[in-house]
């Protein structure tokens, strides 16, 4: 890993910039860190190395989705609850053998992630809203073969390898797994709801704020779909927090989609159990609650 981590270092060096922060390795074999430019031009680096992984591939669909939505967010006001949406602009994409990395604009604001419940609900649920907006701005076909799919069709078809994943990862978990997935099966039943831009993991991690502007970043899954899903997300993310749980739930029922929260929210919790972790890890505590909440709710 030091050796990638240097190669990725000289690679960044070669192409102008230097480090601020220490780049360092997520979880997910990406690298993160802060970068400035010979101006002194500071940006958020995101890379990862080996283009057959699945997060190259992804990154490098990350980085066409984001060029083309910062720019409609550069060209459109959307603005909702007083706060204005903005994508992060691409400053530029190296893609040197086996290094993929996405320079984009550094924001200089405040982390979501460091406020209040209160406010988390409330930037939360602004968010959703202007999602909504910026889908209705988005032409799709620009960038339809970068699109994760998350329509209805894709979700039943994909959901029985994610129940077989999750079985083989967490099998303390089998019985409440099933009963879960038998609830993905309700979508066979719906046949109301609107499609749109997903962003896939909206959640204050990935929310800068800087005086009435709203910086959503991390567009890695970004996709097209039932567009209650994207609520999906900030809601299993943040379950714990009574507070922005109440909140994300309450909008899901003011706009009708009661009967769609279980079946998303079974299949995004077969998609953390596919995730090899820990049964002692706070996430695997927090993803063994909204299973018992998934399994009796009536």
């Amino acid at each position: 890993m030091t050796q990638k981590l240097h190669l990725l270092i000289d690679t960044i060096k070669q192409n102008g910039y230097r480090e601020i922060t220490p780049i360092e390795r997520d979880e997910f074999g990406r690298f993160h860190g802060i970068i400035s430019d010979l101006q002194g031009n500071k940006f958020f680096v995101k890379a990862v190395i080996g283009k057959e992984s699945y997060s190259y591939k992804s990154l490098r669909a990350e980085a066409r989705v984001t060029r083309y939505l910062s720019t409609r967010t550069n060209k459109t006001f959307l603005k909702y609850n007083g706060y204005r949406l903005q994508i992060p602009s691409v400053e530029k994409v190296i893609n040197y053998e086996e290094i993929l990395c996405l320079i984009s604009r550094y924001i200089k604001g405040k982390r979501l992630l460091d406020e209040p419940s209160h406010i988390q609900a409330e930037m939360l649920s602004t968010t959703l809203e202007l999602i909504t907006q910026l889908s209705d701005e988005t032409r799709r076909s620009i960038i339809q073969q970068y699109l994760k799919n998350y329509t209805r069709r894709a979700l039943l078809l994909n959901f029985p390898f994610r129940l077989l994943k999750a079985i083989i990862l967490s099998p303390f978990a089998t019985a409440g797994l099933i009963l879960s997935a038998r609830k993905v099966l309700q979508l066979l039943r719906i046949d109301s709801y609107d499609y749109g831009l997903i962003h896939a993991d909206v959640n204050a991690s990935n929310i800068l704020i800087y005086k009435k502007t709203i910086y959503l970043t991390d567009w890695e899954e970004a996709g097209w779909g039932i567009t209650a899903y994207n609520t999906i997300a900030p809601l299993c993310t943040h379950w714990q927090d009574r507070l922005v749980r109440q909140r994300l739930l309450l909008g899901l029922n003011d706009k009708e989609f009661k009967r769609i929260i279980v079946p998303l929210l079974a299949y995004r919790i077969l998609t953390l159990f596919n995730q090899n972790i820990d049964r002692k890890n706070i996430k695997r505590i927090r993803d063994l609650k909204l299973l018992k909440f998934v399994e009796t709710f009536q």
